[in-house]
């Protein structure tokens, strides 16, 4: 009979690689993944008027971890901006009533140190109406937006 105290050895020094190597392995795989989202989780607003593109990148952002509200139009996003606190705040630049940089300045007087990104299928917008603004031309890569999303 075995004393409790003693400690069950590997039925073969095969078998204890395999375990040490699956560990490893797991440990790198867990590293690199943590990595890989090395950024906190937001709490991002996406405005656009374009509902399936706003519907898509707002389930892209959700599975990389970040709370997202969306809104379809500058106004509803003002009334969000109001009520709620965000982290960043991603607008399109063309959308109907008020520009993506009307909006970010808006935005601004409600939380002054609301980080924006504003994206264009065009040039980039003024400098001087888009302030601290980042901007991303339409279409974007993903990972370009989480990193931009991110040092926003």
């Amino acid at each position: 009979p075995r004393e409790p105290s003693q400690r069950s050895r590997c039925p073969s020094s095969s078998a204890c690689s395999r375990v040490r190597a699956l560990s490893r392995d797991m440990l790198r795989a867990a590293i690199e993944a943590a990595e890989r989202n090395d950024q906190p989780p937001m709490h991002i607003l996406l405005v656009d008027d374009e509902e399936e593109a706003l519907g898509l990148l707002a389930g892209i952002l959700q599975r990389e971890g970040h709370a997202v509200d969306t809104c379809e139009d500058a106004e509803s996003a003002l009334v969000r901006l109001a009520s709620a606190t965000y982290d960043v705040m991603m607008t399109d630049q063309a959308m109907p009533g008020m520009s993506g940089t009307d909006l970010v300045l808006a935005a601004r007087r409600l939380q002054s140190g609301l980080r924006c990104v504003v994206a264009s299928g065009h040039t980039a917008p003024d400098e001087s109406a888009q302030g601290d603004a980042r901007w991303i031309g339409k279409p974007f890569d993903v990972d370009a937006l989480l990193t931009l999303l991110g040092s926003a």
